[in-house]
This record gives structure tokens, C-alpha cells and sequence, in this order.
């Protein structure tokens, strides 16, 4: 049965730091340390895609799950879809759990996991800085 008990208090949350390079296209790094449910979770985080953003910074990680079941960590592992905005030193992300299905069948985007992100850049201010891609999660 899927989850649909909403809560005032997200499923998951963390606090995540992130290296990113993207000069039209590029990557990113991210560590993070939270909780999910009642559970203590580490994870690191690798991903690539296409934007225009160099940047490091700490966020602030908040998700929802509407997968079977309680929230686990396990339930983090895998791969992601993400997009990522930042102005000045302010930064802002969805992500969402991305399922690669077979042939002739529509590929699953947020089934499990939905989320965001907002926090803050260290080093230089950027104008404007943006970046769009796919990545995986390896929790535990």
C-alpha cells in the first residue's frame, strides 16, 4: 500500500554538502547526514547533466516518501533526477527518485521519493548559476 499520510514533520531530512562544476556540462559531488523516519542515514551522492554552475555549499534536505511501506534508508539508494538554482549565495533544488523502465514503458520519476533543497554557497557569489541532471544515491 502506497504512503499517504501527510506530516508536518518531512520523512527525510539533512543536511548535504555539494561541489559543483558544470561549465555546459559537468558534475556533482554531495555528503550528506540525516534522518529518515526514526533512522540515522549517511549518503554520498555523484551526478552529471548539463548547466552553468560552479559552486560549493550546505543545504538544508527535505524529502517525502510515497513509496511502499515505512521510509527506510534503503529506500535512498539509487539513482536521482535533480534541478538546482542559485542567486547571489542562496541556492535551490528539487530532486526527485528516478526508475529507468524497460522499453515501451514510461520511466518513473518521483514514485518513491520527492524533495528539495535550499541553502546557502560558500566561496564566490554567483549572478546566476543552474544545473540539471541525473545522478545515483549510496546510503547507509
Amino acid at each position: 500500500m502506497k504512503n499517504t499520510v501527510s506530516s508536518p514533520v518531512p520523512d527525510m531530512q539533512a543536511i548535504q554538502v555539494s561541489i559543483n562544476g558544470y561549465f555546459a556540462g559537468g558534475g556533482s559531488l554531495s555528503i550528506s547526514a540525516g534522518r529518515v523516519g526514526d533512522d540515522a542515514f549517511f549518503s554520498i551522492s555523484v551526478s552529471g547533466g548539463v548547466g552553468g554552475d560552479i559552486s560549493g555549499g550546505v543545504s538544508y534536505v527535505s524529502g517525502t516518501y510515497y513509496g511502499q511501506g515505512d521510509p527506510n534508508v534503503k529506500s535512498l539508494n539509487g539513482p536521482f533526477v535533480e534541478t538546482n538554482t542559485g542567486a547571489g549565495r542562496i541556492s535551490f533544488g528539487a530532486w526527485a527518485n528516478y526508475d529507468r523502465m524497460p522499453a515501451g514503458q514510461n520511466d518513473n520519476i518521483g514514485n518513491v521519493w520527492r524533495g528539495y533543497s535550499l541553502g546557502g554557497s560558500f566561496g564566490s557569489p554567483t549572478v546566476f548559476g543552474h544545473h540539471t541532471s541525473v545522478g545515483n544515491t549510496w546510503a547507509w
